[in-house]
């Protein structure tokens, strides 16, 4: 399946879903987040696994430069 069709599938710009694969955008809040959460870049809000990850082991990181 192709970024383009995964992505009129979950009804998301597919520009939105490049700028998430790439780093580009820090999937935060919003529908950035909401899309890295569909890709299984990371996990859901107030999900048990989020205490479980370590900082910079996500696609998107929280924060920009953040060093732990």
């Amino acid at each position: 399946m192709s970024i383009s069709e995964w992505a009129q599938r979950h009804g998301v710009p597919p520009s939105l879903v490049y700028s998430v694969l790439s780093g580009k955008t820090q999937c935060t809040r919003g529908r950035s987040h909401e899309v890295a959460v569909l890709l299984g870049l990371k996990a859901p809000p107030n999900s048990p696994s989020v205490k479980n990850l370590l900082p910079g082991h996500l696609a998107c990181a929280e924060t920009v430069g953040s060093s732990s």
